[in-house]
């Protein structure tokens, strides 16, 4: 078992924010990549989540980190979170601080590392109009020059499926069509801690989640029995979880409004022929239906009605 097996082993199921969540993964993995977690006299307003100190004598190729330099302050934005010039100038000042705290950090060895959940589409456009540097080094990386501080953000759905980007993999945001791959990833790779880890982060969407959409029986097929039937409780259990606390809550409202978010297939999926139609008026039952497909439901309900009766 890998150091990576027990990422989160014993952190709560749900969460009401990823960035605790992002900032224990990622020290985790520093921790392990030989990096130091370093910590800054800055006021709250300009604190990042880490910042982190590599050492000059072991290389970072081949980890999560290995674009870092020296110093790196890093930052998760969700889908949520504001980025805007504000921003953009609280890492400008972030740098600056560092630099000015720290014997040995300089500009050329200080980089501020934003981690997004989507691409900041906003932010990138704004950085284009002040007239700053802009480089596309991977897909899912891009380096910009602001002044004399670099700035690298990252987009998590867009990192490559290999082992070493894992943990942040976890923030894809579930609106992308990747979430379900990646989903799909780890389960293929019995990357447990990652998918509780996604699952604390999206409740909502891991207790609706469609199996059917992310092939789970072809998935699971090959796990053995205990591994399968602990996966399918785990998915019962978060289900079953999100109601109590909606409820305990007093917001049924948001239950409402969660099901009325799923196409019709989507809210009965997993429920038998009976429980699906339980309820529903004639008229709503036989809704759609032509005249021979009525014939042909009459004469089934018939037969039906005789075998029962016999």
């Amino acid at each position: 078992m890998s150091q990576n097996d027990n990422l989160l082993k014993d952190q709560p199921l749900y969460r009401d924010l990823p960035d605790p969540i992002f900032k224990e993964i990622t020290r985790l993995v520093a921790v392990q990549a030989k990096m130091e977690a370093i910590e800054t006299e800055y006021q709250q307003t300009f604190r990042g989540d880490l910042v982190l100190k590599a050492s000059k004598r072991r290389s970072l190729m081949g980890t999560l980190f290995d674009f870092f330099l020296i110093y790196n302050i890093v930052e998760f934005k969700s889908e949520n979170d504001k980025f805007d010039a504000t921003e953009l100038a609280k890492l400008e000042a972030r740098a600056r601080l560092l630099i000015a705290q720290h014997i040995g950090a300089t500009y050329g060895n200080t980089l501020n590392v934003v981690v997004c959940s989507h691409k900041p589409v906003k932010v990138l456009n704004l950085i284009k109009r002040l007239g700053y540097q802009m480089l596309q080094v991977t897909p899912w990386l891009i380096l910009c020059k602001c002044g004399l501080v670099e700035i690298m953000i990252v987009t998590c759905h867009q990192l490559p499926f290999e082992k070493r980007y894992y943990p942040w993999l976890v923030f894809t945001p579930s609106d992308n069509k990747r979430w379900r791959e990646v989903i799909q990833l780890f389960l293929e790779q019995e990357q447990y801690q990652y998918l509780a880890a996604m699952r604390s982060i999206r409740v909502k969407e891991f207790a609706m989640l469609d199996l059917s959409s992310i092939q789970w029986e072809n998935i699971i097929s090959h796990l053995s029995p205990e591994k399968r039937a602990q996966l399918e409780n785990e998915q019962e259990e978060a289900s079953e979880e999100f109601f109590k606390i909606m409820q305990r809550t007093g917001r049924k409202d948001r239950i409402n409004n969660v099901l009325s978010t799923l196409a019709p297939e989507d809210r009965v999926a997993g429920l038998a022929p009976e429980d699906r139609v339980a309820g529903l008026a004639p008229e709503e039952l036989y809704k759609g239906m032509n005249e021979e497909q009525l014939q042909q439901l009459e004469k089934l309900i018939a037969e039906r009605k005789k075998l029962q009766a016999d």
